[in-house]
């Protein structure tokens, strides 16, 4: 770009040994961009054009070799300007976007590979007792399968021994750990936490919950061309052969008046003015500005298809366990029990010492509790036991006093039927208590217990509110079954027990219902919404396949106020596309009319070109303010 305006503002002398010096690099540098990026385009514009189909990459393709054909032949006449910068702007442009849709594709697959082979395999017990790992697509119905702890479950089975806790995201995408035992079912995609599992095959390989869910992803239009993009598309369908009908009406007209170069110069002008940059620029650059922007404030968008699907969004449906609610668990009650009700920071003190540096989801809740005094702990941990799907018992000792205390801490059913009466007896108001609940006793005298539930994001109200504004319904979908005291969604439809295929069919309804639907969520159990809907937003705790699968990630740490500013957004981009689009077709129109009629020099059409294309941009500048 640099070296051709230099040549054009002061050109070098005809046919003297420094102009074939600069306008030779120039060619080659064409040459090279036209090799390395055109070659693709070139082709499928041959391809379309045998179809007796205009697309896009006719668009550019006509561009580039208009810029081309102008430049070979002003270099060797020396009679006007060169436009050889054209050539690789036009094809940089077409590149980008090409390899951006394909690299999102190909991350995709990657994503859904590496997801199989992490649950690709299983151990067996032999009749022998021996024990082998072996794929899955080599099981049988009659073998013994183990899952011990931390292992992924690779399989869709029933529990015949075994009692324990697992992260179930794939089906109910709790943040908490669910405890399971003998008769229960568990699917593939989960995890074991604290047990080991022997379990019976109900599902064989690419049977799966889980294989539903990467067969959805799969099978989903992820990189369908974008509305807006169509709508360019059919412009230029037509905007196309006119200026290609009105080049060769004016080249054919002039040629009977002036000289064939003067006729081809004027048809040039044509071409020129009329160079699809404007037209071409007005949906991508305006997208590009908002994608930009987007990022701001921790949106990060794959595609430009989401913004012109999320300026169309009137359907918002929000998965609620990682996505309006945190990651991490939160005791919202803590209730000390009469013998005990004076000892506030001996109970924590006594939780610090059982559970320190414990990462499982309850023991980093408890830890949470702070201390009214700042006093180092007077307990020290001599025994810790883990029950399975219940809690621990341990043997803590004071060693201010000597005193040794046997703790349980844990679910109900951790304690002797006599200590259960014993807390029914002092409080039976827990029963009444729909969410999870952690006792304690210390030397078999109920202490206390912990009332634990998810903590939910402190800008929800404030979402809702911006939604409602928008003129959108919005609807909450999750797996978790347990009742919510969630008073901060009072504008939006609530459905609890929601498995991923249910939330693909509620999905469905709506888009058959001519509604645009936005999907929020995180865990694996949100990838088939996610793939499935039109507009999808992944936050970023959650696992990589759920990021490649969605057009955008919004930031863990950002507020997801971010997702009704995107919505407006995209809704002022929308508008200046349709004016931009407005605006290149009245302005190439009227620029071609003079040209056509020999008014306009090509160094002005080329000039005139420019300004066309920087109205646009400026234009796609002010859309977002």
């Amino acid at each position: 770009m640099v070296l051709s305006l230099a040549i054009n503002i002061t050109p070098p002398s005809f046919s003297t040994s420094t102009y074939w010096l600069l306008h030779g690099i120039l060619f080659i540098m064409s040459c090279v961009v036209i090799y390395l990026l055109g070659k693709n385009l070139f082709i499928n514009t041959i391809n379309s054009i045998k179809q007796c189909s205009i697309k896009i990459e006719t668009l550019f393709a006509i561009t580039s070799c208009g810029a081309m054909l102008g430049s070979i032949i002003s270099t060797i006449t020396g009679d006007t300007a060169i436009y050889y910068e054209v050539v690789a702007i036009v094809l940089i442009v077409y590149s980008i976007g090409k390899n951006i849709n394909e690299n999102s594709f190909f991350k995709i697959i990657f994503e859904i590979q590496k997801t199989k082979e992490n649950f690709s395999t299983t151990t067996i017990q032999q009749f022998s007792g021996k024990k082998e790992k072996i794929p899955i697509k080599n099981l049988s119905y009659n073998d013994i399968i183990l899952i011990y702890p931390g292992e992924p479950i690779a399989i869709d089975g029933i529990i015949t021994e075994g009692i324990g806790y697992i992260y179930e995201t794939i089906i109910n995408g709790k943040v908490e750990p669910v405890k399971k035992k003998t008769g229960d079912i568990i699917y593939a995609g989960s995890y074991s936490i604290d047990a080991t599992f022997k379990v019976q095959l109900i599902s064989l390989s690419h049977k799966r919950y889980l294989d539903f869910i990467l067969k959805t992803i799969e099978s989903a239009p992820l990189s369908s061309e974008s509305i807006l993009q169509k709508q360019a598309n059919q412009i230029i369908k037509f905007f196309v052969p006119v200026i290609i009908i009105t080049a060769l009406c004016t080249f054919l007209y002039w040629s009977f008046y002036v000289k064939w170069t003067s006729a081809l110069f004027n048809s040039m002008a044509v071409i020129l003015v009329a160079c699809p940059c404007s037209l071409g620029l007005a949906t991508p650059f305006a997208i590009w500005n908002g994608l930009w922007h987007f990022s701001s404030f921790g949106l990060i968008a794959r595609t430009g298809r989401f913004i012109d699907v999320l300026a169309s969004v009137n359907v918002i449906i929000f998965d609620k366990t990682g996505t309006l609610s945190l990651e991490k668990l939160k005791v919202i009650q803590f209730v000390l029990l009469p013998s005990f009700e004076k000892k506030r920071d001996y109970i924590i003190h006594v939780i610090h010492s059982l559970e320190e540096g414990s990462y499982h989801p309850v023991a980093r809740a408890l830890l949470s509790l702070e201390l009214k005094e700042n006093i180092s702990s007077p307990f020290t941990l001599k025994k810790l036991y883990t029950i399975p799907g219940k809690g621990i018992v341990a043997l803590i000792k004071n060693h201010q006093t000597f005193v040794l205390y046997k703790i349980y801490l844990g679910d109900f059913s951790l304690f002797s039927k006599k200590i259960q009466k014993k807390f029914m007896k002092i409080d039976k108001s827990f029963l009444n208590i729909k969410k999870k609940i952690i006792f304690l006793s210390i030397n078999k005298k109920p202490a206390a217990y912990f009332v634990l539930n998810e903590e939910f994001r402190a800008e929800i109200p404030a979402v809702i509110s911006q939604i409602k504004k928008l003129d959108i319904k919005l609807f909450i979908l999750t797996g978790d079954t347990s009742v919510v005291n969630f008073t901060s969604i009072n504008n939006a439809n609530f459905y609890q027990g929601i498995t991923p295929h249910e939330k693909v069919k509620f999905i469905y309804k709506n888009i058959n219902t001519n509604n645009t639907v936005l999907f929020v969520g995180d865990g694996l159990n949100d990838a088939p919404a996610l793939a499935v809907a039109q507009a999808s937003i992944a936050m970023s705790n959650g696992p990589a396949l759920i990021s490649s699968t969605a057009m955008a990630t919004l930031k863990k740490e950002e507020s997801l106020c971010a997702i009704p500013q995107a919505i407006s957004i995209s809704r002022k981009i929308r508008k200046c596309i349709i004016k931009n689009l407005i605006f290149a077709i009245i302005y190439n129109c009227i620029g071609m009319s003079f040209a056509a009629t020999g008014i306009l020099h090509p160094i002005v059409a080329a000039l005139l070109m420019v300004l066309s294309s920087a109205t646009v941009l400026i234009h796609a500048g002010w859309s977002v303010k």
